[in-house]
C-alpha cells in the first residue's frame, strides 16, 4: 500500500511540474498583450494559439490540486523538514490554491470593477509566487541531495505502481474538460420583431422594443486607457425576417475623436502620435468597437488570437510584439469594426474578417496576417499624407475652409491638393488626418449599418446587418452563432477582451432568409 501511495505521489509531482510550467509560460505570454514589461522575455515564451493550452493546463492544475488535497494525508514525504522549508511549502500551497480560484473566477467572467482588478492581480501575483517557489524548491533540494533528487522524482518502480492512478487522472481530466466546454459560453435570446417595425440606426435606442430585449453583460478587460483596463459591455439583440439589430453600451469617460492629427511645425507637418510608428498608438487615436462572429465558440477568440512577436514562423514579425489575428483552420470569422471618426459619419461599420494568413507583399510596411477587409465597389477613407515618416510628412490635401473641425474627417472634395505656395498655416495648426473619398462604402464592405453616440461617459452603439448577405466573407446570423466584443479607448490595437463568447439564441430557423 505504501508503494502505491508513493506511486500516486510521484505521478502527481510530475504532473504538477508539467502543468505549472506550461501554465506559467503560456500565462506570461498572454500577459504580454497588456503587460509590456514581459515583452523583453518574449524570446523564451511560447507563441501562437496559447490560450487553449493555458486553459487546459489550468484544468490540469485544478484537478491535481484537488486530488492532492484529498490524498495528502497518505503522503509521508519528509523532504522539506526544516522551519524555513515548511513555510516555503505552505506558501506554495496558498499560491497554488489562489491561482486555481482566481483562474476559475476569471474564466467565469468576474473581470469587472474592483473585484475583477483584484482577481487579475491576485492571479498574476500567485503565478509569480509559484514560479519563485519552483526555482527555490529545486535549488534547495539539489543543494541538499544532489542528483539523488532526480532519482526520487523519476522513481521507475513508483511510476509503474502508479500507472492505474495516471489513467484515473486522464479520465477525470476529460470530465473536467467536458464541464468547462459546456460552460464555455454566455447566452442571449434574440428578440423577434415584426417585419414592419420601424428602426432607426442612430445610436439613441429610442425604439420601444429595446426595453423588452434581453440584456447580457460581458465584462471585458486588458484594454489601454480604460480605468484599470476594464469596461463592461451591455448587449441586446433583435431580429426580423430580413435583418438583425444589436445595441451595445459601454463606459468610456472620454469621447476620443482625435485620429492622428497633423500639426504644423517650423520645418513642416508631422503626425502626432505616441506609438503609431509601431502600430500601437494609445494617445492620438479614435474610440472604436469590434464585434467578431463565428459558427464555433472556442477559447482565445475562437482560436484566432495568436500571441507573440512572431507567432507565424513563415510570416513577418509584428512591430508591437502583441501578436496577430488569423484563422488557421481556413474558416472565416466575421468582424465588424466601428470607428468613431472614420466610419461613424458614414453611418457604417467597416465590414472585415479574420481569414488565413495573407501572403507577404513586397514593400508593405505593416503585415496584418489574417485581418482583412471585405471587398467593395466604391467608397473609402485614406490617410492625409503621401508617405508616413515619424518626423515629417507632406499632406495630400489642404482644406478649402481653414476653420475645418479637427475632430471630423476631411471630405476629399472640400479640400485641394497640397502645394507649398498655398500652405500659409501658422505653426501649431492642427488638421484632420482622415480623408473621405465618398459618403459610404458600397458593396460587401458596406454591409453593416452602425451609429454611435457618446453621452454621460457612455458610448451607445446601434448596428444592423442582413441575416444572410450571401457573401462568403460574412457569417450568417442564425441560432448558435457565437459573438465576441472588444472596446478601444483611443487605442489602435490595445482593445479589451473577454474569455467566454456570447451565444446567440434566435427565435426560429424559419425566420431567417
Amino acid at each position: 500500500m505504501r508503494l502505491q501511495y508513493k506511486g500516486m505521489f510521484v505521478v502527481l509531482h510530475l504532473l504538477v511540474i508539467l502543468f505549472v510550467c506550461v501554465s506559467l509560460l503560456t500565462g506570461l505570454a498572454i500577459s504580454t498583450v497588456s503587460r509590456d514589461d514581459w515583452l523583453m522575455a518574449d524570446f523564451i515564451l511560447p507563441q501562437g494559439r496559447v490560450h487553449q493550452i493555458h486553459l487546459y493546463s489550468g484544468m490540469g492544475i485544478l484537478t491535481v490540486t484537488i486530488l492532492y488535497g484529498v490524498l495528502r494525508s497518505q503522503f509521508r514525504q519528509r523532504i522539506l523538514n526544516q522551519g524555513f522549508h515548511i513555510a516555503l511549502k505552505y506558501l506554495a500551497y496558498i499560491a497554488m490554491l489562489s491561482l486555481c480560484l482566481s483562474g476559475v473566477f476569471a474564466y467565469l467572467g468576474y473581470t469587472d470593477g474592483v473585484i475583477g482588478r483584484l482577481l487579475s492581480e491576485w492571479h498574476y501575483i500567485s503565478a509569480i509566487t509559484l514560479m519563485v517557489f519552483f526555482i527555490l524548491h529545486g535549488v534547495i533540494l539539489f543543494l541538499q541531495r544532489g542528483l539523488l533528487v532526480l532519482k526520487q522524482v523519476f522513481n521507475k518502480q513508483a511510476l509503474l505502481v502508479g500507472y492505474e492512478f495516471f489513467v484515473f487522472l486522464i479520465v477525470v481530466s476529460f470530465v473536467v474538460k467536458i464541464y468547462f466546454d459546456a460552460e464555455l459560453t454566455h447566452e442571449i435570446t434574440v428578440l423577434e420583431l415584426e417585419s414592419q417595425q420601424a428602426i432607426n440606426i442612430d445610436g439613441f435606442a429610442e425604439e420601444s422594443f429595446w426595453h423588452d430585449a434581453e440584456e447580457a453583460i460581458v465584462f471585458t478587460h486588458g484594454g489601454a486607457n480604460f480605468l484599470n483596463g476594464r469596461t463592461a459591455v451591455s448587449i441586446k439583440a433583435a431580429t426580423n425576417d430580413k435583418e438583425s439589430y444589436f445595441l451595445f453600451r459601454w463606459f468610456d469617460n472620454s469621447e476620443s475623436l482625435l485620429h492622428l492629427p497633423l500639426q504644423k511645425e517650423v520645418d513642416g507637418w508631422r503626425v502626432l502620435g505616441a506609438g503609431f510608428s509601431t502600430f500601437n498608438e494609445t494617445a492620438y487615436y479614435e474610440d472604436k468597437f469590434a464585434v467578431m462572429l463565428s459558427t464555433t465558440c472556442e477559447f482565445g477568440a475562437d482560436g484566432t488570437a495568436l500571441v507573440g512577436r512572431n507567432p507565424l514562423s513563415n510570416r513577418p514579425s509584428n512591430w508591437h510584439g502583441k501578436g496577430y489575428h488569423a484563422s488557421l483552420d481556413g474558416r472565416i470569422r466575421d468582424l465588424w469594426h466601428w470607428k468613431a471618426v472614420r466610419t461613424n459619419s458614414m453611418l457604417q461599420a467597416d465590414d472585415n474578417y479574420f481569414g488565413p494568413p495573407l501572403s507577404v507583399r513586397l514593400g508593405e510596411r505593416r503585415y496584418t496576417a489574417g485581418y482583412q477587409v471585405d471587398g467593395k465597389e466604391s467608397g473609402a477613407y485614406v490617410m492625409n499624407w503621401q508617405w508616413y515618416n515619424p518626423k515629417y510628412i507632406q499632406p495630400k490635401r489642404l482644406p478649402s475652409n481653414p476653420k475645418v473641425a479637427i475632430t471630423s474627417p476631411l471630405a476629399w472634395f472640400q479640400a485641394q491638393p497640397y502645394r507649398t505656395d498655398i500652405d500659409h498655416y501658422p505653426v501649431g495648426t492642427r488638421l484632420p488626418s482622415v480623408l473621405l473619398r465618398s459618403n459610404q462604402f458600397e458593396g460587401d464592405r458596406g454591409d453593416v449599418r452602425a451609429r454611435g453616440v457618446w453621452q454621460d461617459n457612455y458610448w451607445t452603439l446601434e448596428m444592423a446587418r442582413k441575416n444572410n448577405t450571401g457573401s462568403e466573407k460574412d457569417v450568417m446570423l442564425q441560432d448558435e452563432v457565437c459573438m465576441w466584443v472588444s472596446a478601444f479607448d483611443h487605442a489602435q490595437v490595445a482593445h479589451t477582451r473577454h474569455n467566454r463568447p456570447l451565444r446567440l439564441n434566435y427565435p426560429s430557423e424559419g425566420l431567417l432568409q
